[in-house]
């Protein structure tokens, strides 16, 4: 959790203090668009590998822990961009829209019943994921 606060608050310094130079914004949405796709990746592959357990177990306990962190740390990541982009340049903004939307398989997986996730935060993925799923309809239509 605190490693994606530490994620959050730096994408969004950078993205505000390049925003008065063009040319440097977009390197910065491209940079960071660019790390979206490797946390996407990183977090499906470590989802794919956690080991099966059944509800109840001290397993079960510790993946619902960490999904559920997971979770909050995406939902979080995506308002903040979602908020950010609102007042950016569509050149701008697309990259980091395309990035965003690529997180749909993780939370996916996250809001799958199967997944261990506390039930408080089993709506919230829903929520999550439905919002993912509209912006990428709004994209391709």
């Amino acid at each position: 959790r605190a490693a994606g606060a530490v994620l959050r608050r730096r994408a969004i310094g950078a993205l505000r203090r390049s925003a008065p130079v063009r040319t440097l914004q977009l390197g910065v949405v491209q940079g960071l668009a660019q790390a979206i796709r490797m946390l996407a990746a990183k977090l499906e592959l470590m989802l794919a590998e956690r080991p099966a357990a059944e509800a109840g177990s001290r397993v079960w306990a510790a993946s619902e822990a960490a999904n559920g962190a997971t979770l909050t740390v995406l939902k979080a990541l995506r308002e903040d961009l979602v908020a950010e982009m609102s007042g950016m340049a569509e050149a701008a903004a697309a990259p980091l829209r395309v990035a965003v939307g690529g997180l749909a398989p993780v939370v996916t997986t996250l809001a799958n019943p199967a997944t261990p996730l506390p039930d408080a935060l089993r709506e919230a993925g829903a929520k999550v994921l439905k919002q993912l799923l509209r912006s990428g309809m709004i994209e391709e239509g």
